[in-house]
């Protein structure tokens, strides 16, 4: 788990999972708020609204559903290339 405090100004573990391509974050936000944990506005936002609690519930209970949507948004990302400054 991380602290930030050393390099922002928040202070607290954010999520209690490593920082990796995984519905298991999902899975920790569904288990609620803990004192030790750090939740941003973001990370609430996603219980918040319905659409993206929809998403986090879904990827928290089909890990296999997750990583292929994730797969499929890599691609479409990896494909758009950039702009040259």
């Amino acid at each position: 788990m991380m602290n930030h405090s050393v390099s922002s100004l928040l202070n607290g573990e954010l999520l209690g999972v490593s920082l990796c391509v995984s519905p298991l974050i999902e899975r920790e936000l569904l288990s609620g708020e803990k004192e030790s944990l750090l939740q941003l506005v973001s990370d609430k936002a996603l219980l918040d609204d319905l659409v993206f609690r929809l998403l986090v519930e879904k990827y928290s209970a089909d890990e296999e559903a997750f990583f292929v949507d994730y797969a499929e948004a890599h691609l479409k990302l990896s494909e758009l290339g950039f702009a040259d400054a």
